[in-house]
């Protein structure tokens, strides 16, 4: 019967419905799982045609896709990946069939998405280790088993569980799968496919591979090097031992001479290498085992490069006594670790790695070889040549004392040139080489004071640590020399070595029991509450005892909460009472919740806890306590108006200092210490029933949505009113601390059942956690200090930080490792307080350890060169630590070498990809990625890293640490939870949402939002006070305009637009101009904002063209134009900071020489900026170049007493007194050149040079001093702008303004939905994808903005645009469907599509609603009509 369907079902897969595809994958997905072990029906399922559909719905998700016919949901996608892989796996001829249809091809183009350190924005399959696995999976099954002969247990390097079956602890929570996972590994029931059995079909398999070379040739081809670097960048062991097993069969079955072609593109002998040397004997087995083949392959080539790579280096530490005995301590570490070890089990050698390893050395390198003569030495050739320059050189120790530097400089020149030729010249010095003979330390040396005489100073040390560097740079980069240079040699061995070097612990949390993983799940664990139980300190007798309850509380909450909830509870009677809690205090006066908490739940669902007392204490206590604990919650009918009642009593009485119930003071009123608690003091003494109906309630309340005023801009006023509606009566302003409201709500039910009173109990750990500081932002009263471990932690920070923090330094005293991590959630977690005396006074205004960002970098500048230590705090004793301080001189030196060669503002790709790290970008991207990271606080290397080196690290990678760190925690979390959506719907096609986005799923992250309504003809002066009312506040900045009924993200982003384009008109006279000479009437002192016309922005005929960037012109001498500049950008930086906090595009390219000169003044000089005059104005360089020359000359004529040949030098043909050259600006007469002439005094050769020194300050020093002061002085109204550091002047702008790109068509088909009417293969579809892949640059600004409210595209492209484009069918006039009384309409003509209805957009959704056009030219004709006609107004379509 089933197989009756399965036609059907392989017709289906080619349909455009996503919906019924998705449930057709589904269905052939269970059938495979059902039929996994009957080979038979399994070919009956998977004939020609199903594979033929299935791959096709695969190759949606290849980076190398033409066509994207539908896309598949994650969980979709990953089913058929995995019913494939099951069938390869039961069937030789299926996977036969799927090798020759290029499965391998499709697998490698998905897998290559997760290859880079961060997928593309456009690209998130295979995000999930989950994914990763199945597709390894897959690519596994496509090539024979491997014969017992080779290995005993084909699924050597698959860790399994003991029944055989991959489980989700097994395959996913092995090794921190949280640092990968988007989604939770699927917990089936799989078993493993019998390849040690050799069936006729497998040895028939076997035989075609031997015949058709061509096949594994292609498979080899396409997948060894994704294979090694998935391998080499995933943290998931299912995943890495799923990649060793697929490399370990490539190899097995490839001939020598597709070996000899793989060794050309990347050597396996380095990765063996790094697997021998691994801490699990059994994955070094199996390597031990690979080596072994190859050497049989090839010996001759292996034996060079095995010797080279460190493979022998390797195997003579394993044949060592010492290897010996870790091994026997690891095999009784394995047992004493039980079955949840993380080390596969199922390699079962006969020999030892010691002997096995001795027995591969004497049979392959006893011989009369090279090799063998080098592994006898201990050294190979390259090795040997290190070792010997680098003691040659000056710097290297016990060099004899050099007092002619100069000729010890030109001899370590030499050297050094003859080291780059050993890095370059044929095969090259391996990464095993470069450690070996310490070249890393004695380059560290030689670019510091290594070997220079004491008598120097420390400067002149610096002048020549400077010159050496200078030196080498030099002749490493000369001149042309691109990718072959010695330096692209160098950084990148450099960077292979610290990547084997380093040690850089990554934080592998663990989401509670139930939360899925990855980023959803991460996210939704800070929704879940953490158990805690509060124990009165040692020796502490003025408060009562509360150990015997356990409190329910979020992560994100703070200490300072505990307090606020703890203190009415534990004060004793005789006691005075101190003032009003935080809480009380600040309702009383009516302030706002901050906007920079997490909020939304956190005025309900974010301050509920539990408060449960143990067997042992009495029955009438526990009622009470369970029945006096308040929730968050407004007043509702039934259970919750309740709860809500049992807050307000709280928030009036008991919070504020009133005694606990006599009951339960009679349980905590021992003067006796309690007994010691167990640090994994469990639930069990807590009714699981009630505490999962707790949960269950705690996690589906809806949220309480903020109020969000509308503040009326009215530029003739001096602020902003709020609107007369109803939303904005008594609404908080915005970024204003709000608590929990006190209002509403009587008297709690008295005939509530038990389980109600229990669930209110649920409900509340600190009810003023709202409030932290008073309405003025002072620290309330401190009652308590607390402690955890014996350790005092401030009352600001968070109840996960804390606890992280805590586990932390347990783990360094006790040597474990981050991975190992006990959960939060399973524990009862005990943190100890004590009464506050005056010695703890300001210990509760701690920030709160939320993760930090950079403050200061030094990228720049010749300073860098005169201390031998990282610019941070990272430890010298930190492995690799030389390494990149090298790596660190070396790119400063390159910069520098670059700039003096005219080439500043073009660093070559090639050589920025060098100094990349992909290792330590993917690390970082793991942290980032993990919400519970973010909220403990990410490791310490992360800042430091990224303060000092922060070119290891993608423009993507450093633009996520940016967001993460620099606006907040709630701004995070609310970046990582968009991402989450996207993630999740962008892969949907034309398909529905994702399950993230429903209904009932916990928003822990939900920020203010400020609604501002203002006039389109007066954007400047609405914009100055929008910024002086919105700048310091955290809350989004939400834009509407009088007389239109839009609102959202396209409002906003037209603002931005419309700003940007007015602080760039001529009138303004604020920057550079290159375009034609500036009129008469712009050059009339107006001191008035100037109004955009019609409010579509200013025409590009008014505004400026600056062909190097927006640059300030040199500042005005009157005083009332000197201080409208200022303003103005005063009021740029406060545009520029808000736009990147709320992650907005502005339309203005900044000169990088603007950035580099405000990034240095943030800094304070760590990050120095040589801007020169030609990187602003080339022409006027050019011009004072020319004089410069002429006054050389001049001056070395006259020192000569040649006077008359003096006076006789022309500048192109005229003297200098021809030119006519006044003491003025050139070109801005209205500026002021200092120097002490007064103005339009003429210029003589006498005068030139300090006119010419003069006209330099004025163009890039003092005269826009003033102006770049003002920006930054706007900016830090926002956010620190020291944590732009880390990005270049370019990054910077792309961050600010976006991006622009080149559309494909097989481009535009992947990144823009086809939805309601309309599929991928409709026919206007087709129009629309072929009119924008034809668009130049100035129709395709004009489009964005037309569909999204902004020119450009955000960085990423088209792939990183959300909300996603999204194209719908929109009904045209007249046509059924959209006629009054849906009554019959006469059908639509051609000519009505012509001259009739209009494409239209929802901006917030970039929702393109198009007409179906009948011919591409009428769609043309009527798109360019209406983006060039239709902006200026949001209005209903």
């Amino acid at each position: 019967m089933v197989a009756e369907v399965i036609p059907n079902l392989t017709n289906i897969l080619q349909y455009q419905d996503t919906k019924l595809v998705e449930h057709a994958c589904v269905c052939v997905s269970r059938i495979a799982d059902s039929w996994s072990h009957n080979a038979d029906r399994m070919r009956t399922l998977f004939g020609d045609s199903l594979v033929e559909n299935s791959l096709s719905l695969l190759s949606a998700g290849s980076s190398g896709a033409d066509t994207v016919p539908v896309k598949l949901s994650p969980p979709t996608y990953t089913a058929l990946v995995r019913a494939i892989g099951t069938g390869a796996n039961a069937s030789p001829e299926i996977a036969s069939k799927l090798l020759e249809r290029g499965a391998h091809k499709i697998a490698n183009g998905v897998l290559t998405c997760v290859a880079t350190a961060v997928p593309s924005p456009g690209s998130p399959y295979a995000r999930s280790s989950d994914q990763q696995y199945e597709l390894l999976n897959l690519v596994s099954a496509l090539l024979p088993s491997l014969p017992e002969a080779v290995t005993r247990g084909p699924e050597a390097c698959t860790p399994s569980s003991p029944t055989g079956r991959v489980t989700r602890q097994t395959a996913a929570k092995e090794e921190g799968d949280a640092q990968m996972d988007d989604s939770p590994v699927a917990e089936r029931v799989r078993s493993a496919a019998p390849e040690c059995v050799r069936s006729e079909a497998m040895l028939a398999f076997e035989a075609k591979l031997e015949a058709d070379s061509e096949l594994i040739t292609s498979y080899a081809t396409t997948l060894y090097g994704t294979l090694i670097h998935v391998h080499e960048h995933s943290s998931n062991s299912a995943v890495r031992h799923k990649c060793m097993l697929s490399l370990w069969k490539l190899l097995y079955y490839s001939t020598p001479a597709n070996l000899e072609v793989l060794l050309r593109t990347s050597p396996i002998s380095s990765f063996l290498a790094g697997l021998l040397g691994n801490e699990d004997k059994e994955v070094a087995m199996a390597a031990l085992i690979i080596a072994e083949q190859l050497l049989e392959k090839l010996p001759d080539i292996f034996r060079k490069y095995f010797m080279k790579e460190g493979v022998v280096h390797q195997l003579d530490r394993l044949m060592s006594p010492e290897a010996d005995a870790d091994e026997g301590d690891a095999d009784e570490g394995a047992r004493a670790r039980g079955p949840r070890s993380p080390r596969p089990t199922s390699i079962r050698s006969t020999l030892k790695l010691g002997q096995r390893a001795r027995e591969l050395k004497i049979a392959h390198f006893a011989a009369s070889t090279d090799a063998a003569d080098d592994c006898n030495s201990g050294a190979t050739k390259g090795l040997r040549q290190l070792k010997e320059l680098c003691s040659q050189l000056s710097s290297a120790p016990g060099a004899p004392a050099n007092a002619d530097l100069e000729a010890a400089a030109v001899n370590d020149a030499a050297l050094l040139g003859k080291l780059v030729l050993v890095l370059t010249e044929d095969e090259g010095a391996s990464t095993f080489e470069l450690l070996g003979s310490g070249t890393i330390e004695a380059l560290k040396r030689h670019f510091t004071f290594g070997g220079l005489p004491d008598t120097l100073s420390n400067s002149e040390k610096g002048d020549w640590a400077s010159r050496r560097l200078r030196d080498f740079v030099s002749v490493a980069m000369p001149p042309g020399s691109g990718v072959s240079s010695g330096l692209h040699e160098l950084v990148g061995k450099l960077c292979q070595a610290y990547n084997v070097l380093e040690r850089l612990p990554v934080v592998q949390s663990t989401p509670p029991p139930g939360a899925s993983s990855g980023i959803a799940g991460s996210l939704s664990a800070l929704a879940h509450p953490i158990k805690l139980r509060l124990c009165r300190a040692s020796g502490e007798r003025s408060l009562r005892d509360y150990s015997g309850n356990v409190v329910l509380i979020e992560p994100l909450e703070t200490l300072q909460s505990v307090e606020d909830f703890l203190w009415p509870r534990v004060q004793r009677p005789d006691v005075p009472a101190p003032a009003p809690g935080r809480a009380e205090a600040d309702a009383a006066k009516g302030k706002g919740k901050r906007a920079d908490e997490p909020a939304g739940r956190m005025t309900r669902s974010m301050t509920k806890a539990a408060a449960k007392v143990d067997t042992d204490a009495p029955s009438k206590g526990k009622d009470k306590a369970l029945e006096d604990a308040p929730d968050a919650a407004a007043p509702h009918d039934g259970a919750k108006g309740a709860r809500a009642s049992a807050l307000t009593r709280a928030l009036r009485g008991d919070v504020g200092g009133s005694p606990p119930p006599a009951e339960e003071a009679d349980a905590m009123d021992a003067d006796e210490d309690p007994p010691p608690l167990d640090e994994d003091d469990s639930m069990d003494d807590i009714d699981e029933d009630d505490y999962a109906h707790d949960l269950d309630d705690y996690e589906h309340e809806e949220e309480v949505p903020m109020a969000e005023p509308v503040k009326d801009i009215d530029p003739g006023t001096d602020g902003g009113r709020e609107s007369d509606g109803g939303e904005s009566a008594g609404a908080p302003d915005p970024g204003v601390e709000r608590p929990p409201s006190p209002t509403g709500g009587g008297e709690a039910d008295a005939g509530g059942s038990a389980g109600e009173r229990k669930r209110a109990a649920a409900s509340y750990a600190a009810a003023a956690a709202g409030g932290s500081k008073d309405g003025k932002g002072k620290a309330s009263e401190q009652h308590f200090v607390f402690s955890i471990d014996g350790r005092d932690v401030p009352t600001g920070m968070t109840i996960i930080s804390a606890l992280n923090g805590a586990l932390a330094e347990r783990n360094a005293e006790t040597g474990g490792q981050p991975s190992q991590q006990r959960r939060l959630w399973d524990t009862v977690h005990s943190i100890s307080y004590r009464r506050a005396t005056d010695s703890d006074a300001g210990a509760g205004d701690a920030e709160r350890p939320e993760s930090k960002g950079v403050t200061a970098v030094g990228c720049t500048g010749s300073h860098a060169h005169s201390s031998d230590a990282l610019p941070c705090s990272l430890a010298k004793c930190t492995p690799g630590y030389d390494a990149l301080l090298v790596l660190r001189r070396l790119w400063l030196q390159a910069h520098e070498t670059l700039a003096a060669r005219g080439l500043g503002g073009d660093f070559p790709a090639h050589l920025a990809a060098r100094f990349t790290s992909t290792k330590l970008s993917s690390k970082l991207s793991r942290q980032l990625q993990d919400a519970l990271v973010l909220s403990a606080g990410l490791p310490e290397w992360c800042a430091q890293l990224m303060q000092a080196c922060p070119f290891l690290f993608t423009f993507e990678v450093r633009r996520q640490f940016f967001y993460g760190t620099s606006f907040g925690l709630p701004r995070a979390l609310q970046r990582l939870q968009q991402q989450g959506v996207d993630s999740g719907t962008a892969e949907r096609g034309n398909g529905g949402g994702s399950r993230h986005t429903q209904r009932g799923e916990p928003r822990v992250a939900r920020l203010q939002r400020q609604k501002v309504r203002l006039s389109r003809g007066d954007i400047m002066a609405s914009a100055f006070k929008v910024m002086d009312m919105c700048a310091g506040s955290t809350a989004t900045l939400e834009i509407e305009y009088f007389q239109e009924v839009g609102t959202g993200l396209g409002p906003t982003l037209e603002f931005y637009t419309l700003l940007g384009h007015s602080l760039q008109e001529r009138k303004l006279k604020l920057w550079r101009d290159d375009g034609d000479v500036p009129s008469a009437q712009n050059d009339m002192d107006t001191d008035g904002a100037v109004a955009s016309k019609q409010g579509k922005g200013a025409p590009e005929a008014e505004m400026v063209r600056a062909n190097c960037g927006l640059f300030p012109r040199p500042l005005a001498t009157k005083a009332s134009r000197r201080e409208r500049a200022l303003k103005h950008f005063r009021l740029l930086g406060s545009s520029v900071g808000k736009a990147l906090q709320d992650g907005r595009l502005m339309d203005m390219h900044l000169s990088p020489a603007f950035w580099d000169l405000a990034l240095a003044r943030a800094t304070d000089g760590g990050r120095a900026a040589d801007v020169r005059v030609s990187d602003v104005d080339p022409a006027l360089a050019a011009t004072l170049a020319k004089l410069g020359a002429y006054v050389d000359e001049y001056d070395a004529l006259q020192s000569q007493g040649r006077h008359s040949e003096a006076k006789a030098l022309a500048v192109d043909g005229a003297t200098i007194e021809d030119l006519c050259i006044e003491w003025a600006v050139p070109g801005y007469r209205d500026a002021e050149l200092g120097g002490g002439v007064a103005q339009g005094t003429g210029v003589g050769p006498a005068e030139l040079r300090s006119y010419l020194v003069a006209v330099k300050d004025a163009t890039v020093g003092a005269g826009v001093e003033q102006q770049v002061a003002a920006f930054c002085e706007g900016m830090a109204k926002v956010f620190d702008m020291r944590t732009l550091a880390p990005f270049s002047a370019e990054e910077i702008n792309e961050l600010v303004c976006g991006c622009t790109e080149r559309w494909a068509k097989a481009m535009l088909v992947e990144h823009i939905k086809f939805d309601h009417g309309y599929t991928a293969a409709s026919a206007p579809c087709g129009f629309l994808v072929e009119i924008l892949s034809e668009l130049g640059a100035d129709d395709q600004r004009a489009f964005l903005r037309f569909v999204t409210g902004a020119p450009r595209l955000p960085p990423g492209g088209l792939a990183a645009l959300s909300p996603r484009l999204t194209v719908v069918r929109k009904h045209v006039s007249g046509e059924a469907g959209n006629t009054p009384n849906n009554s019959p309409s006469p059908a639509v003509s051609k000519q009505m599509l012509l001259t009739g209805d209009l494409p239209s957009v929802m901006t917030c959704a970039n929702y393109l609603k198009m007409p179906p056009y009948s011919t591409k030219a009428a769609m043309r004709e009527r798109l360019m009509y209406a983006i060039h006609n239709g902006q200026g107004s949001f209005d209903l379509s």
